[in-house]
C-alpha cells in the first residue's frame, strides 16, 4: 500500500512539474539580434551562429548544424573586418573582439557577451586558429532592424 501510494504521488508531481515546465520557459524573453551563416576561409567550417539577448543578457549562439576541423586553440572573434577582408593575419587585431575559446568543434554551443556591446561595431563573426594564424571561417554580423 506504501509502495502504490508512493508511485502515485511521485507521478501527481512529476505531471505538475511537466505541466509547468512550458510556463518556466515562455517566461524568458528571447529577441534576437543578428544571424548568418558561416562561409569557409582556410579550413571547411559551416553553419549558423545567432545573436540573442535572453532577458538583457547578450549571448553568442552556434547552431546544432555547427561543423569545422580539429586543431589547436581555435577561438571565437567578433571582428570590424568585412568578410571579403578578414584574414588569419587580421583576425586578432585589437579591433577585433575576442570571444572565447571554442568549446566544441560541432554542434550547438553557447558563449556569453558582454552586456554593453555595440554590435554595430562589428562586421563579421570569426572562427580562427590563432596558434597557426589561420582564419577558419567567417560569418557576416548583420545586426536585425526588427
Amino acid at each position: 500500500m506504501k509502495r502504490a501510494f508512493k508511485t502515485l504521488a511521485f507521478t501527481a508531481v512529476f505531471a505538475f512539474v511537466l505541466m509547468l515546465a512550458p510556463a518556466f520557459a515562455m517566461a524568458q524573453t528571447v529577441e534576437v539580434l543578428a544571424e548568418g551563416s558561416f562561409i569557409k576561409k582556410a579550413v571547411k567550417t559551416s553553419g549558423t551562429y545567432r545573436i540573442v539577448s535572453v532577458d538583457g543578457d547578450l549571448r553568442l549562439e552556434l547552431g546544432d548544424d555547427f561543423r569545422t576541423r580539429r586543431a589547436p586553440d581555435l577561438q571565437i572573434f567578433l571582428a570590424t573586418h568585412s568578410l571579403d577582408a578578414a584574414t588569419g593575419r587580421n583576425a586578432t587585431a585589437s579591433t577585433s573582439l575576442r570571444i572565447d575559446d571554442l568549446t566544441s568543434r560541432k554542434g550547438a554551443q553557447t558563449y556569453d557577451l558582454p552586456d554593453d556591446l555595440d554590435l554595430a561595431a562589428f562586421n563579421s563573426v570569426l572562427i580562427h586558429c590563432v596558434q597557426y594564424t589561420k582564419l577558419f571561417a567567417a560569418a557576416p554580423l548583420i545586426v536585425s532592424s526588427d
